[in-house]
């Protein structure tokens, strides 16, 4: 967004917002994952389903911050 500081501004805090909401839901479906009325088969979904969205959480919100910050955390 050039010439558009503040439509930037918005754009990131909005995304960087929806990954940290995707991290926290990531969290409880491993939280769900515990559950011993659900079959095995819906805990080991909800596991996986769950660390991938973590991890995608995790590792998205870390570019963000490399692409505003370069040099931190090096």
């Amino acid at each position: 967004m050039p010439y558009r500081l503040n439509g930037q501004f918005i754009l990131e805090g909005i995304s960087g917002g929806f990954f940290y909401t995707l991290g926290g839901l990531g969290i409880i479906l491993i939280d769900l994952s515990r559950d011993k009325n659900k079959s095995v088969l819906f805990r080991n979904f909800y596991m996986m389903l769950g660390i991938a969205i973590t991890v995608l959480s995790y590792v998205v919100c870390q570019i963000f911050i490399r692409i505003k910050m370069p040099s931190y955390m090096r």
